[in-house]
């Protein structure tokens, strides 16, 4: 568990929070109209600030919350051993990404193009999961494991199931972010793209 914490850590840090930073600006830069703009989590668009300290401490800790999920599920996983991390990277994707593509991602809607938001972002997940899945790999090497063919089966199959539905789910929410791209109102809030006061 150690080694899989340390992996945590620094794949948490480096991708989910200094990524997240990088996206972020990546994505302002190219649609520099939203300055200004406060976003539903209360950021001002295109102002570096604090709040970046905060962003690299919770992409930490979701580092190292998922790190232990994936010790658990790396050896059920239906796909080579060079290819893991990859496909843990998807299946992240397609199940905790969903809770940002949907028709209730207001941050999304916001900027434009749509699509590049979102294909940024993707890519953090994939790339979280390459880089977890070698720092794992590195600190806590997968030990061999007792021979058996239908544990092995059975979880792989829930595993590609989870996946398909994840990825159906997925693409229906980014179905509805392009159609609505552009517009500053989420579904279910209030919630508008109003300028912040600049003081």
């Amino acid at each position: 568990m150690r080694g899989a914490l340390a992996a945590g850590v620094i794949a948490g840090f480096l991708v989910a929070g200094l990524g997240s930073r990088i996206v972020m600006r990546l994505i302002f830069l190219a649609d520099r109209e939203t300055e200004g703009i406060l976003t539903s989590d209360q950021f001002i668009v295109g102002r570096v600030s604090t709040d970046t300290f905060n962003l690299l401490a919770v992409g930490t800790v979701i580092g190292v919350l998922i790190a232990p999920i994936y010790l658990g599920l790396r050896r059920w996983l239906p796909i080579p051993r060079a290819w893991r991390g990859l496909g843990f990277g998807y299946g992240s994707l397609v199940t905790g990404g969903i809770i940002l593509v949907n028709d209730d991602s207001v941050d999304f809607r916001i900027f434009e193009p749509v699509m590049l938001g979102v294909a940024l972002f993707a890519g953090l997940f994939i790339l979280g999961g390459i880089v977890l899945g070698a720092l794992m790999d590195r600190f806590h090497p997968d030990p061999v494991y007792a021979s058996s063919v239908r544990v092995p089966r059975v979880a792989g199959s829930i595993l590609v199931l989870v996946a398909v539905l994840g990825t159906l789910i997925f693409l229906t929410g980014l179905v509805s972010l392009v159609d609505e791209e552009g517009s500053c109102i989420a579904a279910t809030t209030d919630f508008e793209c109003i300028p912040a006061a600049v003081e």
